[in-house]
């Protein structure tokens, strides 16, 4: 495996079971997401052994219905799979920042 790959990682937003149909009303991407959660969760794993097996260290980051839209809002972004996308990329790097800087806020 590739050491750079190994060491990185990527962040893949993951919606909640509970938040599916919350999170669904509120993208303005809606129709091009599958109507049931489960046959989102079945895409999403897909994704995320793909991505693995490419080497990558893949970490879920939650979508909260409550934040990600003011999140959304306050960058002038519409809600939608870039932001999805952003969203996962930006908080990916801040958890990871910190794994990597033990004692460092």
């Amino acid at each position: 495996m590739d050491r750079s790959r190994a060491e990185g990682g990527i962040g893949i937003a993951w919606l909640e079971r509970a938040d599916y149909q919350r999170l669904l009303v509120l993208f303005e991407d809606r129709d091009e997401l599958p109507s049931t959660y489960y046959e989102w969760l079945g895409l999403a794993e897909a994704t995320a052994g793909k991505l693995a097996i490419a080497g990558f260290r893949v970490v879920p980051i939650k979508l909260d219905p409550d934040e990600f839209p003011d999140w959304c809002k306050r960058r002038g972004l519409k809600i939608n799979a870039q932001a999805r996308s952003r969203y996962a990329s930006e908080r990916f790097r801040e958890t990871d920042r910190a794994r990597l800087s033990p004692g460092r806020v």
